[in-house]
């Protein structure tokens, strides 16, 4: 037990700093002026003086940061969840209760919550993978020391980092450490009452997911605008016009994962005291207005998923109907209740169709429904998600024990597929590799087998704790339907997983461990795990990062080989002049990949200075520098020699070192540009 004790107070002093830094960043540069200041004091204060009511409102603000990594929506998200975590810090320090710096042994007896820590523990072990000198290089392309707004900047350029970058990899592990404290946090408080607390937050769960519904409709049939708050996805909605519903989320594909498994906290409407019949009316609205906006956002996923989710509240409905009838015999009550769950199920998806069918106003009702048939038939092509697994199982088997790095999928699928030096070079085409496409192949590729089957055992434990729980007499009806609702949690995490990688948008992974965290609290007492010490031996976790390492760098040795490799970084991506010439702003240090002819031996290169006069250094490998002195915004052309070496591969790697940089919104107030750049290179 000392060894994970030990772990989670170093974890909690990490995720401290960190968000510490975030949050120091904000308020001495107000990144998101005005509301960035407001957003680290109140919600910092309300997690210091009103610990329950701030995790209650972060679980009903969650679709308010449904985006991808780098987005200001994901930024502002986890800016909320750094304050939260600080005041609630802080507000353990001050109260006589336990503090988050430390954990007590019957906490990581919970099976859930020692789960939940070990699944920690393997993806900070999965940065093993990641070599150091590779870090340094992107890292000293945002860290500066010039004056504070500088180094306010270079904190928030890395929370911006892209699911591309190896920085990414560090990112996702505190993303992972936040959401897993917070998580604690809220076992920790359901624990003082778990008769009403558990449900406050279930509840709140369900009010954020109700009001994405509506405010989702309004702004899909044109009467709110939701473009001020969040773009439209130019994939999915291409042309500024919302064919698939988005709600206040970046995708529709993750404003529909956020449904499916949302979803399930509408058995908060039966703890509530209304006859059963006004209850169970309530709760069929809620699931057929859930499938409708779920149609609109023309997810397969979603669509394939769902049905199996409705299965699983259904169920739990029936259920609690029984219990409450005072059936002793659980299995007995779910074959009593079998028959009727199939035949709810066609209503919800009939009543559904039928919203559709009148709010469109067609015609005919093959009129109205002939795109979502089209789009239906789009299930039966499953060949990018199948690549996208294969390809994820393909790159986790070259870390197979703790993985590459923390959701490293994006820049591994670069190095080992789209490289020429790869593994596997060109055996998938995948445009669209920011993820996996698919929780257990983009756990298994960042944080290996173990880093998978402490995830996969997280709603497995969920699930089974229902049976157990719901035996039991002496529990009350509200603790019953919380284990419930963890169950049919889990059943969605686990079918949805299939489709989609669950944590690529933040807020999933910050709800996913608050339900860890309540279920935590009701289903499972201090003694669940005493009898079963092999499980919580710390030597397990030692024989595995022993062997991580044996693998990593003695056979075959893939984290030592890449140690030595050279790799394009520095840059940013392509933007065009305004008369159609393409170039790439850089970092103070870039290493730039161009192709060359044989028989050439030299290079030129085009350099342009920002605002600041500097000098570069431009070479290649084995051969003396070029140095280019240029003044504020001068371009020059630049001749380099070309070793002898690079023909036969037909590219050339040039390095280029500025001896200055500066970010645009320093500057310039105007722009909201905050990327630390130094040089122009044109392509």
């Amino acid at each position: 037990m000392r060894f994970f004790s030990l772990f989670h107070q170093a974890l909690f002093c990490a995720c401290a700093v960190v968000s510490a830094l975030f949050a120091g960043a904000v308020l001495s540069y107000d990144l998101y002026a005005p509301f960035g200041v407001v957003i680290v004091v109140a919600v910092t204060a309300m997690g210091f003086m009103a610990p329950t009511l701030g995790c209650a409102l972060a679980l009903l603000a969650l679709p308010l940061g449904g985006n991808r990594p780098g987005t200001t929506q994901a930024v502002v998200s986890t800016l909320t969840g750094a304050s939260l975590f600080l005041g609630l810090a802080l507000g353990g320090l001050r109260s006589k209760g336990q503090s988050l710096f430390s954990i007590s042994k019957d906490e990581l007896r919970n099976p859930l919550i020692f789960l939940g820590l070990l699944y920690c523990f393997f993806s900070v072990a999965s940065l093993v993978s990641i070599p150091v000198n590779h870090l340094v290089d992107d890292l000293r392309n945002l860290s500066s020391r010039e004056s504070l707004e500088a180094l306010s900047f270079s904190v928030y350029s890395l929370v911006l980092a892209s699911e591309h970058t190896l920085i990414y990899s560090v990112l996702s592990t505190y993303y992972t450490a936040l959401a897993f404290l917070l998580g604690l946090c809220i076992y920790r408080l359901c624990r003082r009452d778990t008769n009403r607390l558990p449900w406050l937050f279930v509840g709140a769960v369900f009010l954020g997911l109700f009001g994405s519904l509506v405010v989702g409709v309004l702004d899909y049939y044109g009467f709110i605008d939701l473009g001020w708050f969040r773009g439209l996805d130019p994939i999915v909605n291409p042309g500024g016009k919302q064919f698939r519903l988005q709600s206040l989320f970046g995708h529709s594909g993750w404003y529909a994962e956020y449904l499916t498994l949302a979803i399930p906290s509408c058995l908060v409407i039966l703890g509530m005291r209304y006859p059963f019949w006004v209850r169970a009316t309530a709760i069929i609205i809620a699931l057929a207005v859930g499938e409708f906006v779920l149609i609109l956002t023309y997810q397969r996923g979603g669509w394939l998923s769902y049905p199996l989710t409705l299965v699983a509240v259904w169920a739990a409905i029936y259920v609690v109907r029984l219990l409450e009838r005072n059936e002793r015999d659980i299995g007995r009550a779910l074959r009593r209740s079998f028959v009727k769950v199939l035949l709810s199920l066609p209503l919800t998806v009939v009543v559904s169709l039928l919203l559709v069918f009148a709010i469109q106003g067609k015609g005919s009702v093959e009129e109205a429904m002939s795109p979502y048939v089209s789009r239906f038939k789009d299930i039966q092509r499953t060949g990018d998600r199948t690549d996208f697994f294969k390809a994820g199982f393909l790159i986790g088997s070259l870390h197979p024990v703790l993985g590459g790095g923390a959701d490293s999928f994006a820049w591994q699928f670069e190095k080992e597929v789209e490289s020429s030096h790869g593994a596997f070079p060109g055996r998938f085409v995948l445009p669209l590799h920011g993820s996996a496409h698919n929780v257990y192949a983009q756990t298994f590729s960042g944080k290996g087998l173990c880093g998978l089957l402490a995830l996969v055992a997280i709603p497995l434990f969920l699930f089974a704790a229902a049976p157990r729980v719901l035996k039991d007499s002496s529990r009350p009806i509200a603790e019953k339907l919380v284990v419930l609702f963890g169950a049919c949690y889990g059943c969605a995490f686990l079918i949805y997983g299939n489709v989609q990688e669950i944590f690529y948008v933040q807020v999933l992974q910050f709800l996913f461990f608050a339900v860890v965290g309540i279920v935590a609290a009701v289903a499972y007492q201090p003694s669940d795990l005493s009898n079963r010490r092999l499980l919580l031996s710390p030597w397990w976790c030692v024989v595995f990062l022993a062997l991580h390492i044996a693998w990593e760098f003695g056979a075959p040795g893939h984290t030592r080989s890449f140690y030595g490799e050279t790799r394009r970084f520095g840059c940013f991506p392509s933007e065009a002049s305004g008369n159609g010439v393409t170039y790439r702003w850089c970092g103070e240090r870039a290493l730039i990949e161009r192709n060359i002819s044989p028989g050439t031996h030299t290079l030129e290169l085009m350099f342009e200075a920002g605002p600041i006069p500097q000098t570069l250094s431009v070479s290649t490998d084995g051969e003396p520098p070029v140095l280019v002195t240029l003044a504020s915004g001068e371009r020059h052309s630049v001749s380099i020699p070309i070793p002898q070496a690079f023909h036969q591969e037909g590219k050339v790697l040039v390095r280029v070192d500025a001896t200055t940089s500066f970010v645009p919104k320093l500057l310039w107030s105007a722009t909201e540009d905050t990327r630390r750049i130094a040089f122009k290179v044109y392509e």
